[in-house]
């Protein structure tokens, strides 16, 4: 579902930058609609992922657990929660541009009545809440129809981003949420796997150690042959020259 509605902020932003005043209208509101939508989901997510690290410390807390489920439920925990906060930065980001191309839109928008206008005023033109105000400080002077109507369009775009700034502010305290639970976790599986590691090292080099022998016991047993045989020899040569001293 996240993925989806990520996908369609994207064609909604393409929309919204394309559109008239009308169009426009209609993408932002369905931008409401799949964002409200989106981010019940993604709490409702957020706590299945709690309850999951909820249950699995419960379990620990029995003695007799099996080591090898509980590294499988960790294992899967942080899995799951790396991929959703994964696939909620996409979604976030996909937000962000949005709200971009709408400031964007806004200033060219300004700028096209007032084309001096600063970033400063631009901003004071999508926050105020009275046009009269606009006017009186004269960032928009003037009281034409489509000055009125630019005025109206920009104002309706702020409340736009101030929708986005609201949703991309509980997407990041979601995501320090959520940093914690990996962290917690990742804690207890590099621990694991330090000792899995440990012991494998302790292997290689049982391992190594015992070909080492190997290859001195093969080692000393020759040298054992080339001196029983030279010593077969000397006890040999000794017997010849004993025969031929008595011949003598």
């Amino acid at each position: 579902m996240c993925r989806v509605a990520t996908d369609r902020i994207a064609e909604l932003n393409h929309q919204a930058l394309l559109a008239t005043a009308t169009g426009e209208e209609q993408s932002t509101q369905e931008l409401c609609l799949v964002i409200d939508t989106t981010n019940k989901i993604a709490a409702r997510a957020k706590g299945l992922l709690e309850l999951i690290k909820k249950e699995t410390a419960d379990k620990k807390k029995d003695k007799n657990a099996p080591a090898s489920e509980m590294r499988i439920r960790d294992n899967m925990s942080t899995t799951l929660t790396r991929k959703f906060m994964d696939t909620m930065k996409d979604y976030q980001k996909a937000q962000q541009r949005f709200k971009a191309d709408m400031k964007n839109k806004v200033k060219r928008q300004v700028q096209i009545v007032k084309p001096d206008a600063s970033e400063h005023e631009i901003d004071m033109v999508m926050r105020s809440a009275d046009p009269g105000a606009i006017y009186r400080s004269a960032i928009l002077q003037g009281s034409n129809d489509s000055i009125k109507e630019v005025y109206m369009n920009c104002h309706d775009k702020y409340q736009d981003v101030l929708k986005l700034e609201q949703s991309v502010a509980e997407l990041h305290q979601m995501f320090l949420d959520l940093a914690l639970l990996v962290e917690q976790q990742g804690e207890m599986l590099d621990q694991i796997e330090f000792q899995v590691k440990t012991a494998s090292n302790y292997i290689d080099a049982g391992n190594k150690e015992v070909t080492k022998a190997l290859k001195s016991q093969k080692s000393m047993r020759k040298k054992m042959c080339c001196l029983l045989f030279f010593g077969l020899i000397v006890i040999l040569i000794a017997v010849l020259a004993s025969g031929a001293f008595k011949s003598t």
